[in-house]
């Protein structure tokens, strides 16, 4: 019944009172939004959540506050400023990444997204394991190809490399392999050192072949 902006300034009490009240409780996986660094958000009090995630002990390995964080830092900092959180959380937890572009005022974030969920169809059927007669991508499939996502950044948009690069070492997945191929490969490129590039490339190829062919697309 009330405009948003005046919504928000009669549940600003609210949200406070119990954000005091969580203020001692742990972080909990089955009841994540008990915690304060949540609420804040909630509330928008973007810079007060991000020091409470701090505040938990290995956020940044723990799906919950990774995302909170990087809700954050989007909000605090712009896209630039939270590529590698973004790379992380996509690793992490992938199911995850799509919630950021419902808070984020990164249009490009969003309009990246997008487009990768409208081409990962195409990449995908360039793989040797495709089901014959598969043509669509499950929800349940590309809830984990958003672990893809850094990696087919770069192959589009490689000026953000040096931003994506910043991320911290993940489980070692593919997704993350071909990011630091990718990565590698720039890199490369920009040294000129073709010998090197023919077997990087082929490494590329072998971990996803539809992700190489985007990339060969470029070159």
């Amino acid at each position: 019944m009330l405009p948003e902006r005046s919504a928000q300034t009669w549940l600003r009490p609210f949200w406070q009172d119990l954000i005091a009240r969580a203020g001692a409780l742990a972080l909990r996986a089955d009841a994540e939004q008990d915690h304060a660094a949540w609420m804040l958000l909630q509330l928008q009090d973007w810079q007060s959540g991000a020091d409470a995630v701090a505040r938990i002990e290995s956020w940044r390995r723990i799906p919950a506050p990774l995302s909170w964080m990087a809700q954050a830092k989007l909000q605090l900092h712009g896209l630039r400023g939270a590529w590698p959180l973004v790379v992380e959380l996509a690793w992490l937890a992938p199911q995850r990444l799509p919630n950021l572009t419902a808070t984020t005022p990164a249009a490009q974030l969003q309009r990246l997204m997008e487009q990768f969920d409208a081409d990962w169809d195409e990449l995908q059927a360039c793989e040797p394991l495709q089901m014959a007669g598969s043509k669509h991508t499950t929800h349940a499939e590309q809830e984990k190809a958003w672990a893809w996502f850094p990696a087919w950044v770069l192959v589009v948009q490689p000026q953000h490399a040096p931003d994506l690069a910043l991320a911290q070492p993940g489980q070692h997945t593919p997704a993350e392999r071909a990011f630091r191929l990718l990565v590698n490969l720039l890199g490369l490129e920009h040294q000129g050192r073709h010998h090197e590039l023919i077997k990087q490339r082929k490494n590329l190829r072998d971990l996803h072949a539809g992700l190489y062919a985007a990339y060969m697309s470029t070159r």
